[in-house]
């Protein structure tokens, strides 16, 4: 991980791991009286901005990976409500949106709003080849 945020104490379990992040500067820890913009400023320092959501949501979670040439944005709303947002990518390339439950994909132009319901995991691949 290029960052982790740890916001609770882990399991006794993962306390090697979390050490070698701690020692190589990658973890961002939460503490009391921090402000989401606290939070974002020391993952900035850590990680480059590569999407952008809009309307700010702090119930939405975005991990990004690369697969085969193609970049996969995994969308995790986490929160009790519906989120309506619209993802700002600095790529330009064709966009899948894949349910990851029911397997289904449909295409996404660019400035799209999305729809992602409370508790729900939704994928957005960019890439030339998608189909």
């Amino acid at each position: 991980y290029k960052a982790l945020i740890v916001e609770v104490d882990p399991p006794g379990q993962a306390g090697p791991a979390l050490q070698r992040l701690e020692r190589a500067g990658r973890v961002v820890r939460r503490r009391d009286g921090d402000t989401d913009e606290d939070l974002l400023t020391a993952l900035k320092r850590l990680v480059p901005v590569d999407i952008a959501i809009s309307p700010a949501n702090r119930d939405i979670r975005v991990r990004h990976v690369i697969k085969n040439g193609r970049h996969c944005y995994m969308l995790f709303n986490e929160g009790e409500a519906d989120a309506t947002v619209k993802l700002h990518l600095p790529a330009s390339k064709r966009r899948m949106l894949l349910d990851v439950m029911t397997g289904q994909s449909k295409a996404v132009e660019k400035d799209t709003l999305l729809s992602l319901p409370a508790h729900k995991v939704e994928v957005m691949v960019v890439g030339d080849a998608l189909g």
